[in-house]
């Protein structure tokens, strides 16, 4: 897998890579192999993250409410959240938007997963491991959620199986042997979560074992980026936007508030079902109505993201300091006010919870001609238009772009412009990438800025042909008199390796500029250089293999589900129809981390 950006860094080489997920760069690149522009085709994938968060959204809230109408309301308020609007207008920030828009999506197949599904659990673990691919900030931050939340489904699926199925039923039993021929729920959803790491374990294992050798403090101890700095007070969280908003500021106003017309839905929802508890939602009034849905209330839910919303906005708010403090890990995703994103999506997935039940309470009484009833039946109907009504001319304050001109098809001196020591370098605003050799960068401008004139070697007073063979790999030539010190000018990291005539010869890295240097004896010499894998990378693109090679096993297996069991048994059962939504799994919607 790439490791190496060789045209970063002034022409040096940046091993962003290894630490920052490229699955956007994977996703704008192949459009651009189509012929589009690579602004073009970042617009595309913007816009397709977008989508994807609202169709996610939608998909999840469908499926925890059995509404079309609750999961369009938490479809639309999701998306016209401000932090996803701010996120893709005013940060530009294509990986935390893709990572957004698979969140859902790993809520949906948790969920699945508690209820037995084996495939599911697959997945689940693929959404997981896309999301670490896509934007590991995020999803170090929303992790703990991610598995309280199955640990609260599975707790659900078990009261709800007990109580509607009955124990003559459940002849698998929760915690059964990990060699039982039915899948359990207790072993799906680890499953998930080690499937994920398995998946991505290319990724994220080299990234942590080779921090030590890159300058992190550089962005984590950046005035800018240092997590103390960025916390938010509550007037912050509530506040409004800054209005008239002119689209031509090249930075405007930057307001990170909670999604607050989506907080008044979810408040009404709340209220709606606080005083119904776990009593019978309207569905159960139908006659085809199953046992599990007859003891369906979503107020337990409702409950759960509420609480969730809550600990994440105290973890974003500077009362969690001394959390942050003893978390390395947590200090790694640098803005405390990136979890924004994740309480968007709890905030929707309430609000939905305000349609859960609108079409039997459509029908009212049957035989009644009332004009009063007609009325508010037609108020129910059309509330839910009032609802994204309202979350859309609130969000639109926050999806104004400003407008900075960007070349549509930028080049090798584009690229060198962008980057502005000791500010801007690479890709990822302060340079935390650069080697820890590297303490003096290139003084002379206009070298810096001429990156496709710059010489790939330094060796004076010898003959040098050069063959570039890939980005990383260079081989040369060299002919000389007398000794000479040859200069590769690629900043050295670890995986570098040269050859010297075919046999391997140590480097000596150059201060304090971090480049890699050989002294040649006299004579001619076939001098090659070469990036190759280190134990961790190794290890890590090993694991990853194993993990597509479950799950591809676990996904053509023909091993009945245990819900699909459980419909087998209960069917035998007088007057029983076991029930449970399925959607068509949304594999497609899976694509493939320093945080932005």
């Amino acid at each position: 897998m790439p490791r190496w950006a060789p045209d970063l860094a002034f022409g040096y080489g940046y091993p962003v890579f290894n630490y920052f997920p490229y699955s956007s760069h994977y996703l704008v690149a192949l459009l651009i192999l189509t012929g589009l522009s690579a602004l073009t085709a970042y617009k595309i994938i913007c816009a397709a993250a977008l989508v994807g968060s609202a169709w996610s959204a939608y998909a999840f809230g469908r499926e925890l409410f059995d509404e079309s109408s609750a999961g369009l309301v938490t479809g639309v308020a999701y998306l016209y959240s401000p932090y996803l609007l701010y996120d893709a207008h005013i940060r530009g920030s294509v990986p935390e938007s893709l990572a957004l828009a698979l969140l859902p999506l790993a809520l949906l197949h948790l969920r699945r997963a508690a209820y037995g599904q084996a495939r599911s659990a697959v997945w689940a673990g693929l959404a997981l491991a896309a999301c670490i691919f896509a934007h590991h900030g995020v999803t170090l931050q929303v992790m703990p959620f991610l598995a309280a939340y199955a640990a609260f489904e599975l707790w659900q699926f078990h009261k709800r199986s007990a109580a509607s199925i009955g124990q003559s039923l459940l002849r698998t039993p929760l915690f059964p042997s990990p060699f039982s021929p039915l899948p359990s729920p207790f072993f799906l959803l680890p499953a998930s979560f080690l499937l994920a790491f398995l998946l991505s374990a290319f990724f994220w294992l080299p990234a942590l074992l080779e921090s030590q050798y890159v300058q992190t403090e550089r962005g984590t101890l950046n005035g800018g980026m240092l997590y103390t700095n960025n916390f938010l007070s509550f007037g912050e969280l509530f506040a409004w936007p800054r209005l008239p908003v002119d689209p031509d500021l090249l930075n405007p106003p930057v307001v990170r508030p909670l999604p607050l017309a989506a907080l008044l839905f979810a408040g009404l929802a709340l209220i709606r079902w606080w005083g119904r508890g776990t009593a019978a939602s309207p569905k159960s009034e139908q006659s085809n109505s199953s046992p599990i849905s007859t003891l369906y209330s979503p107020l337990s839910t409702l409950l759960f993201f509420t609480l969730a919303s809550a600990l994440a906005v105290l973890l974003i708010h500077p009362v969690s300091r001394p959390l942050w403090d003893n978390l390395p890990l947590l200090r790694l995703t640098l803005f405390p006010w990136r979890l924004l994103g994740p309480i968007s999506l709890f905030v929707a997935v309430v609000a939905g919870a305000l349609f859960v039940g609108r079409r039997t309470a459509e029908r009212g009484p049957q035989n009644s001609v009332s004009h009063g009833i007609r009325n508010t039946h037609y108020a129910i109907r059309f509330a839910p238009l009032l609802v994204i009504g309202v979350l859309v001319i609130a969000g639109l304050p926050f999806a104004s772009p400003p407008f900075e001109p960007v070349p549509p098809r930028p080049g090798l001196a584009d690229m060198a412009a962008f980057e502005i020591p000791p500010d801007f370098i690479g890709t990822t605003t302060v340079g935390e990438y650069l080697p820890r050799a590297v303490q003096q960068l290139p003084a002379d401008v206009g070298a810096r800025r001429d990156l496709s004139r710059r010489p790939r070697f330094s060796a004076p007073g010898a003959q040098v042909t050069h063959t570039p063979l890939s980005p990383t790999y260079d081989a040369f030539n060299v002919t000389s008199d007398a000794p000479v010190t040859f200069i590769y000018n690629r900043f050295y990291f670890p995986g570098w390796r040269a050859t010297l005539d075919g046999e391997p010869v140590a480097l000596r890295v150059t201060a304090p500029e971090g480049l890699m240097a050989l002294d040649l004896p006299a004579g001619t010499h076939t001098l090659i250089f070469e990036l190759t894998d280190t134990w961790p990378r190794t290890l890590g693109n090993l694991l990853s293999v194993v993990g597509v090679a479950v799950a591809g096993i676990a996904l053509l297996s023909r091993r009945h589900d245990l819900e699909s069991r459980k419909w087998e048994v209960a069917s035998n059962e007088p007057g029983f129809t076991f029930y449970f939504l399925r959607l068509p799994s949304p594999s497609s919607a899976l694509c493939s981390t320093t945080p932005a």
